[in-house]
């Protein structure tokens, strides 16, 4: 069963948030091998930490207790 880290994820959810626009521009195109849309900065962090924690929870969806309520803690 998959084990899911909240601090590793509090964690990179911070540094993620800590990025300027054009460095959040980079992360997309490091992770998604591609351009990143043209959004504010709020979205992409929003896109960026979405997509982080979805593929860290990957798999605990189904195990007792992570629910979306875990999730949206998350976002803060």
């Amino acid at each position: 069963m998959a084990s899911v880290d909240s601090r590793a994820i509090e964690s990179e959810i911070d540094r993620i948030r800590s990025l300027n626009l054009e460095d959040l521009r980079r992360e997309w195109r490091r992770l998604n091998h591609g351009e990143p849309p043209r959004i504010s900065r709020d979205l992409l962090v929003l896109a960026l930490g979405t997509n982080f924690r979805k593929s860290r929870m990957a798999g605990s969806a189904n195990r007792p207790g992570a629910s979306c309520k875990q999730w949206q803690r998350h976002c803060g």
